[in-house]
């Protein structure tokens, strides 16, 4: 079996070797020894099953642009015209 030395990186490791278990290693693994790896999807995977809400719809109320969130178009006015309401009643009190 082989020797191999390591790299003086560190003073402990300046005269450091150790076995390089070439006659055991093969270059490609035993196949009955493996199992597929299957694909778990691409880049941002980490879906928590959630649906995040979305800017669909703005509306211009007096001198503001506002942004409504919703999961789509009838929510989003559906949480703008609560949030307009709710701005009336602050200007009435």
């Amino acid at each position: 079996m082989g020797v191999r030395n390591l790299k003086p990186v560190t003073p402990g490791s300046r005269f450091a070797s150790r076995s390089d278990f070439s006659e055991i290693t093969t270059d490609k693994p035993e196949k009955s020894l493996t199992v597929a790896l299957r694909k778990k999807g691409g880049r941002n995977n980490t879906w928590n099953g959630t649906k995040a809400a979305k800017y669909n719809n703005y509306v211009i109320y007096n001198n503001l642009i506002l942004f409504c969130p919703g999961y789509d178009e009838n929510d989003s006015m559906k949480n703008c015209t609560i949030f307009i309401d709710k701005l009336e009643e602050a200007e009435n009190n």
